[in-house]
């Protein structure tokens, strides 16, 4: 078993089995096997047959395919001509014998379109007038608020300049009044001093003295000290109320222009989204007027194309129409030997 498996599928025996035989023998028989299956097919008839029956059919079917795409092309052609047709007998004023009432449709319809159009004129000229009114708005709007900027822009400047000046008052007042504690507490730390010297008996009259006179020096000077600081306190302090005032003045006189302001951006905010939803509306009722005129148009084509159809029959004399006779005569030709064609195949 392993020697036939190794000498049809090519593959070199296992180690250990027995020598298989040669490679070339597979390819000779497989030779005579399709030997003896082309010579069954030569002397079968009815195979024959039936593989020239399958591929006669096939082929006729391509060709049928192609034929019906190619009638099929034809056929729009001509109607597309008679459409064509249609229209300009219709525009040209071509009498019909048998108009089947189809110039008063394509009137009717005509009008409505017409009437459309003038929506859509209409539509468009509020767009515009629209636009042009939301432009002056906005532009009225940017006028006020950069009037009410300039305005507002030097009492924000002062506003500034005043609140660094009041903290430059309350920064030397706080230093001051830490001064005038460190002053304070300076005299007292003296004073005492000077009452347990003189409470001292032990102490020598001439040490007494020395630093009696230190003692005086000192306390006179924290006296100078918090004296100077408390003169200079009211006028800081006085000039904080006046920083204080005139800051709140300043505020309050801005909050009113803030509020202006706001004001005026409330309104550009509201102008802004009015005219976006008046636009998007505008625009909608256009979109819409504009389907119904293209319904208009596909309602009016097989009109067109019926009417060049009674035209084609009664063929009235018309230069204008002349070249579309010509057109249908060479697409029904087309047609007919398409026709013709398919029919011949027989299926």
């Amino acid at each position: 078993m392993n020697k036939l498996f190794s000498m049809f599928s090519g593959q070199a025996p296992q180690a250990g089995s027995q020598e298989g035989l040669p490679f070339w023998i597979f390819w000779f028989l497989l030779s005579i096997i399709l030997l003896l299956l082309i010579f069954i097919f030569l002397r079968d008839k009815d195979l024959r047959q039936r593989i020239n029956l399958f591929l006669f059919r096939t082929k006729q079917n391509l060709i049928r395919f192609r034929l019906e795409k190619n009638l099929k092309k034809e056929r729009k052609k001509i109607f597309e001509v008679n459409r064509d047709m249609g229209e300009k007998a219709w525009k040209e004023s071509i009498p019909v014998k048998e108009d089947q009432g189809l110039p008063e449709k394509l009137k009717q319809l005509e009008l409505k379109r017409k009437s459309l159009r003038d929506t859509v004129q209409s539509t468009d000229k509020k767009i515009q007038d629209l636009t042009a009114d939301h432009e002056k708005t906005l532009h009225q709007l940017d006028s006020e608020l950069a009037a009410w900027e300039e305005k507002r822009a030097p009492f924000v400047s002062e506003e500034e300049t005043t609140e660094a000046s009041k903290k430059t008052t309350e920064t030397e007042i706080q230093a001051l009044q830490k001064s005038l504690a460190k002053a304070e507490r300076s005299l007292r730390t003296a004073q005492k001093l000077r009452r347990e010297m003189d409470a001292d008996s032990k102490m020598l009259t001439e040490e007494k003295a020395v630093k009696a006179k230190e003692l005086s020096r000192r306390i006179e000077g924290d006296e100078n000290q918090s004296k100077d600081i408390e003169d200079r306190l009211p006028g800081l302090k006085d000039r904080q109320r006046e920083l204080d005032d005139s800051l709140k003045t300043v505020r309050d006189t801005l909050k009113k222009y803030n509020t202006s302001i706001q004001e005026l951006m409330e309104k550009k905010r509201n102008q802004i989204h009015k005219h976006q939803r008046e636009y998007k509306e505008l625009e909608k009722d256009k979109e819409k007027t504009e389907q119904k005129i293209a319904e208009i148009k596909k309602q009016k084509s097989p009109l067109f194309e019926k009417l060049g159809t009674l035209l084609d029959a009664e063929r009235p004399e018309s230069e204008d129409l002349t070249l579309f006779y010509s057109q249908i005569d060479k697409i029904n030709i087309k047609i007919t030997d398409l026709e013709k064609q398919i029919a011949d195949l027989g299926l």
